[in-house]
């Protein structure tokens, strides 16, 4: 067992006023942006935390929980099934950037799986986005959605602003955190896969 470091108080003060600087300089960075204090629009402040979802498939709902550890080359992220198995996902940057379809496999417990070359985790493509964004229409996992009025998910009281589309072919529905840098699912609905997902809760 370790033992425990001990810090001069004025060293733990000083971390103290540094640690309070920071957190000033963070939110005066925040405050002239025209979101609202409490809106997790940023995928920077996902980092790290635990984000809870229902995962509903068959008729049944199951917990899982994701922890994004990086986000980049490569993209990381910790899961947690209902069982309390656990291992991660890695996504590499080709596939946030330009990915064309989900990652459906089971993945190994204790254990890192790399997902295939255009498979995403949590998220639409990067590429995906854009044109959701720009074009009103996008192309994912071979379901073409249209844009809809864009909306906002509340997780955990935190506000998060989406970007709504629907299938006219299958009646299915995906809501995408408005982040181009990290389009993080935040719901599905209607899957003809029989799969569906909804994120909430979050513990940062």
């Amino acid at each position: 067992m370790r033992k425990a470091l001990s810090f001069p108080k004025k060293m733990m003060d000083f971390a103290s006023n540094v640690r309070f600087s920071l957190c000033l300089c963070f939110a005066t960075f925040l405050i002239p942006r025209a979101y609202a204090q409490d809106s997790l629009w940023q995928h920077q402040r996902l980092i790290g935390a635990s984000l809870h979802y229902d995962i509903q498939a068959m008729g049944q709902h199951m917990p899982f929980t994701f922890r994004i550890l990086q986000i980049g080359s490569p993209t990381v992220l910790q899961w947690t099934d209902p069982q309390g198995n656990s291992g991660w996902l890695s996504m590499d940057s080709a596939a946030l950037q330009a990915g064309t379809y989900s990652f459906a496999q089971q993945p190994y417990p204790n254990d890192t799986t790399p997902t295939a070359a255009e498979q995403t985790v949590l998220c639409i493509s990067r590429q995906a986005f854009e044109q959701f964004k720009q074009q009103g229409k996008t192309t994912y996992d071979g379901i073409t959605y249209q844009r809809k009025e864009d909306s906002t998910f509340t997780v955990s009281a935190f506000r998060i602003p989406v970007l709504h589309g629907v299938s006219s072919e299958t009646g299915a529905e995906i809501w995408i955190l408005d982040d181009p840098l990290f389009p993080l699912l935040v719901a599905s609905a209607n899957n003809p896969s029989g799969v569906d997902a909804t994120w909430v809760g979050i513990d940062p």
